[in-house]
C-alpha cells in the first residue's frame, strides 16, 4: 500500500542516519538529494551535468528541459558506464517519443514542460555535496541510474532505519516541504522550489502530522463545527463568506463531517444554495474511531491516521 505521506522530521533523521552509516553510495545519494532538491524520479534518474549551472551566487540552478535524449546506462552506478542501445524502460513506457520527457506532477494532459530547480547551497548542503561528488570529483556526465534502482535503494534504507511504515519515492519527494517548513522558509519560497503547485504544497502542510506554517491559517474541525453551531442553520455559501474560503472547499469539508455523522442537512430551500446545515451534537465532543476500539481525536485527520495504521 502506498502511504502517500511525507516523512516527519524524526523519520527523515532516522533515514538520513541509516544512509550515513551505510557504505552504499547510491543509498546516500538518494537520501541526501531527493528530500533537499525535489527532483522527480524521472528527473533524477536522467539528471545530466549539462543541465546544471554551477556559476550562480549561493545557489545551483538546474535547467530541466521538456525533452532530451535518454541518458540510460548499463551498470549506471558502478565504476563503468556503458550507453544502452535504446532508451530506458521508463522512457519507453511513460513517454511517447522514446526519449526523456518531463511531464509536470499532477498534470492531466500529455504536454511536456521544462522546469528550473533552484538549490540553495546552504540549506541543501548535503545535496550540493552529493552533486559535486558525482559531476565534479567523479567526472560523470549523467547520474545514469534507473528509477527502479532508486526505488530499491529506498527500500534498503528503510530496512536499516527505525521507520516502521512503507515509504515511496513520492513520500521522500514530499519530505522536501516538511524540511523547508521546519527551516521557516517563506511559503512562496517553498512553492517555488517544490515540484508541486501551490494548492498541493498547502495540502501537504495541512495533512502532515505536527506540521504548520505561519502563513497558512487553518480552522480546526471543532472550531469549524462551532461556527456552524453558532450560526445554524447555515448554507455552504454563507459559511464560505463567513470563513473566507472557497465554496467547493467548504462543501467537501461538510460532506466529510456528514459521513462521520457530525453534521446534517436540516432544510432544502430554493436556489441558489439548496442546503442548510446544522451540527448533530456538541462540537466539543471528540471524533471516535469507527472500529469500536475507543480511540478519540479532536480532528478527522487524527482519526483517519489512527484507522489507517491501527486497523
Amino acid at each position: 500500500m502506498n502511504s502517500e505521506e511525507p516523512l516527519t522530521i524524526n523519520q527523515f533523521k532516522s533515514l538520513h542516519k541509516a544512509a550515513l552509516a551505510t557504505d552504499n553510495d547510491l543509498e546516500q545519494f538518494v537520501a541526501e538529494v531527493v528530500p533537499y532538491t525535489g527532483f522527480t524520479i524521472n528527473e533524477l534518474s536522467h539528471l545530466r551535468e549539462d543541465w546544471i549551472d554551477w556559476n550562480q551566487d549561493k545557489v545551483i540552478r538546474v535547467y530541466i528541459p521538456a525533452e532530451d535524449d535518454c541518458t540510460a546506462w548499463k551498470d549506471g552506478w558502478g565504476k563503468f558506464m556503458k550507453k544502452r542501445e535504446r532508451s530506458c524502460k521508463y522512457c519507453r513506457r511513460r513517454g511517447k517519443k522514446n526519449k526523456f520527457e518531463r511531464f509536470p506532477l499532477g498534470s492531466k494532459n500529455d504536454t511536456t514542460q521544462s522546469r528550473i530547480v533552484t538549490i540553495n547551497c546552504r540549506l541543501a548542503e548535503p545535496a550540493v555535496i552529493q552533486l559535486n561528488d558525482i559531476f565534479k570529483r567523479k567526472d560523470r556526465t549523467a547520474v545514469g541510474v534507473s528509477p527502479n534502482s532508486i526505488r530499491r535503494a529506498i527500500k534498503r534504507l528503510l530496512s536499516k532505519s527505525s521507520i516502521d511504515r512503507e515509504v515511496t519515492y513520492r513520500d521522500l519527494l514530499k519530505t522536501q516541504i516538511v524540511i523547508y517548513t521546519n527551516y521557516n522558509l517563506d511559503l512562496d519560497a517553498i512553492i517555488e522550489i517544490s515540484p508541486y503547485n501551490e494548492r498541493k504544497v498547502r495540502s501537504i502542510i495541512h495533512r502532515t502530522q505536527n506540521l504548520s506554517h505561519p502563513e497558512i491559517e487553518y480552522l480546526s474541525d471543532q472550531d469549524f463545527l462551532r461556527t456552524i453551531d453558532s450560526l445554524s442553520p447555515i448554507s455552504s455559501l454563507e459559511l464560505s463568506d463567513r470563513l473566507d474560503k472557497d465554496k467547493s472547499t467548504i462543501i467537501k469539508r461538510l460532506q466529510k463531517l456528514k459521513n462521520r455523522g457530525r453534521v446534517e442537512i436540516v432544510e432544502k430551500p430554493s436556489n441558489p444554495d439548496p442546503y442548510l446545515w446544522d451540527v448533530t451534537f456538541s462540537p466539543d465532543v471528540q471524533f471516535r474511531c469507527n472500529h469500536d476500539c475507543g480511540y478519540l481525536s479532536p480532528s478527522l485527520q487524527g482519526i483517519r491516521k489512527h484507522e489507517k495504521w491501527s486497523h
